[in-house]
């Protein structure tokens, strides 16, 4: 049995389709908490109103970190910290008692994200 090995140009392909889905549920979320959408969800989650602002100003500063080409260290630091807004995300909805499926879209997102970043160092690794 042979086994067809993926191609360089398939896995950047691959690895930026995720990225971009990533960026684009930060963005998204960013532009929500800066727009003030967020603030109910916010306040019942136990978080202070102004917090949606410092959130949504660094999602969208992480959107934008992860696509200059300049430092990669900086989206390596980028991939850092959106893992830990997604596993606090998750981890607030899971402790205050809602139901999975509201932290499902955290949980989604930073399988995602994961697999993104897998394939960047795979790619960087040579």
């Amino acid at each position: 049995m042979t086994t067809i090995a993926p191609t360089r140009r398939a896995i950047r392909t691959v690895q930026l389709v995720l990225q971009a889905l990533v960026a684009c549920v930060f963005l998204v979320a960013g532009v929500l908490n800066l727009g003030g959408v967020m603030a109910e969800e916010m306040m019942r989650l136990g978080y202070p109103g102004h917090f949606m602002i410092i959130v949504g100003v660094a999602y969208i500063v992480g959107v934008i970190c992860l696509y200059q080409p300049r430092f990669a260290f900086l989206q390596d630091w980028v991939f850092g910290a959106m893992a830990a807004t997604l596993v606090g995300a998750a981890g607030t909805h899971i402790l205050i008692g809602d139901p999975i499926g509201k932290a499902a879209p955290a949980i989604v997102t930073l399988v995602l994200l994961i697999a993104a970043y897998a394939l960047r160092r795979r790619l960087r690794a040579g």
